[in-house]
């Protein structure tokens, strides 16, 4: 063997042995297929924010169904915060908002695999339909005023149910989150939501996506989120989630 062939040799076989080695090349890589999954979102919609819950199963390598919940404030579209004019005023308040409004969501989903990863850097696109109900409560609104009739050993701040046909220019804020919750009331009502899925993790037994559709609620009247403003009985949200979770058989 000539010295340069020897030379050729060598080197191809020292990069044979120390060339990086891919995980798995995208001819042999097999998507692990489990039986359930559990995940959690953090729900960011054009009316508020939540979080989220699902419990998946699935009969099929491409097919998934569950169960979920979500737990989120709705405002109203014309909702802006102020602050009041005395000093040390810094919760702030929203003019003519009497009520405070949640929904709680629980109901059921279907997920399908539109795109497949073939590799173990590639991401999973799928498409979610989902619907139920959707379990509103209306909250009073509660505000801190200050007393300006207080004489020593009177308090100073009043607790009061906020009242926009009142004067407005003693308000300190809004009080805590806790005044006026046994004076909630329920609405009933549905949702229905469509959304597409990226799962990009690239780790098949967990859960790393980002959710992007839209969402509406829908209750059988008009909920008095404004004083003497028009309510809205349907609420169309876009939406965006943040979900991990984890994949098991």
């Amino acid at each position: 063997m000539k010295p340069v062939s020897g030379i050729y040799l060598l080197l191809f076989i020292w990069a044979s042995t120390h060339a990086p080695a891919q995980e798995v090349s995208s001819g042999d890589y097999r998507r692990i297929v489990y039986e359930n999954d559990f995940s959690l979102g953090l729900h960011l919609h054009t009316r508020g924010y939540g979080i989220s819950f699902r419990r998946g199963y699935y009969p099929t390598n491409f097919r998934k169904y569950g169960f979920e919940t979500d737990i989120l404030n709705l405002r109203h579209e014309k909702e802006i915060k102020t602050f009041g004019i005395l000093p040390g005023n810094n919760r702030g308040f929203v003019l003519n908002k009497i009520n405070s409004f949640f929904s709680l969501r629980t109901g059921m989903f279907r997920e399908k695999i539109l795109y497949d990863r073939y590799d173990r850097n590639g991401i999973i696109i799928s498409w979610l339909l989902g619907g139920g109900f959707s379990i509103g409560f209306v909250k009073p609104v509660y505000i801190e005023l200050e007393n300006t009739e207080s004489s020593f050993g009177q308090d100073r701040v009043l607790i009061r149910r906020y009242n926009p046909s009142e004067p407005q220019q003693n308000i300190l804020g809004q009080a805590g989150f806790f005044q006026g919750i046994g004076e909630t009331k329920i609405e009933p009502g549905l949702y229905v939501k469509t959304s597409f899925l990226f799962d990009y993790l690239g780790v098949d037994e967990s859960i790393k996506s980002l959710e992007v559709g839209v969402v509406a609620d829908a209750f059988r009247k008009e909920i008095p989120i404004f004083y003497d403003f028009v309510n809205p009985s349907v609420f169309i949200q876009l939406y965006c989630n943040i979900n991990f979770g984890k994949r098991w058989n």
